[in-house]
């Protein structure tokens, strides 16, 4: 079967319906792949255009005089930025960036729908999850894996399987977080055999959040994580 053309990919990526390329893609490993990488690309570009968007209209509300010191003291021409040229920048740019991320979605291809061949999921991410210094009730409580595959619909999928041992009360919740672990998103909760399956939550990005963190948790109707972090890996 033919895989879907750049293109198609593209209009799709930015949200454009089309059924038969959608069909396609559910059964297409490789267009799956491409499809990924071209939603995250469209996804920064819209952010760029966003903060363009957002600068634009506070230099139209500067006074004429205001733009004049600020081009004085930064050794600009004095003349104010010609409407629109940011956005073509944007757009000239999109083109390079859209076939970077079709160039990097072909590699992500060659390297890993070699697996997908026998129906197995794409993978892309892994991590090795370890006990936590500190964690209750001790230095070996359990070990644990994470891996990010690509569904059948093209998203990202966090699989999560864990030996721990049953907690007296309570149950064990699966957290995305950045490096610092400042930022976190509740993935879910484990089940009784320790195995969940879980989405990434939509517009997260892995290059950001590349934490995956285990916590015990209790019944007790707070959303937050507990600070009692039993397992933790970081995807690569």
């Amino acid at each position: 079967m033919p895989h879907s053309e750049a293109e198609e990919l593209i209009l799709v990526a930015g949200g454009e319906p089309h059924p038969e390329v959608a069909a396609h893609v559910r059964g297409c490993r490789s267009c799956q792949a491409e499809l990924r990488a071209l939603r995250e690309t469209v996804t920064l570009l819209r952010e760029a255009d966003a903060m363009f968007d957002s600068e634009r209209r506070i230099e139209d509300q500067l006074p004429d005089r205001i733009w004049d010191g600020i081009a004085s003291q930064l050794a600009l021409s004095g003349r104010r930025p010609e409407r629109g040229l940011r956005r073509r920048l944007v757009a000239a740019a999109a083109a390079g960036v859209l076939a970077g991320a079709l160039a990097g979605a072909g590699a992500v291809v060659a390297t890993e729908s070699i697996a997908g061949r026998d129906g197995a999921a794409a993978v892309v991410a892994r991590a090795t999850l370890a006990t936590v210094p500190g964690a209750p009730p001790g230095p070996t409580v359990g070990s644990g894996s994470a891996t990010v595959v690509v569904d059948d619909g093209g998203s990202d999928v966090v699989e999560v399987s864990a030996t721990l041992p049953a907690p007296a009360s309570g149950y064990y919740e699966v957290w995305l977080g950045d490096p610092t672990l400042r930022r976190l998103y509740s993935l879910g909760a484990l089940d009784g055999s320790g195995t969940g399956r879980f989405a990434l939550p939509p517009g997260v990005r892995l290059t950001e959040f590349t934490t995956i963190d285990v916590s015990a948790e209790e019944h007790d109707g707070d959303p937050g994580h507990s600070t009692v972090s039993v397992l933790r890996g970081t995807l690569g």
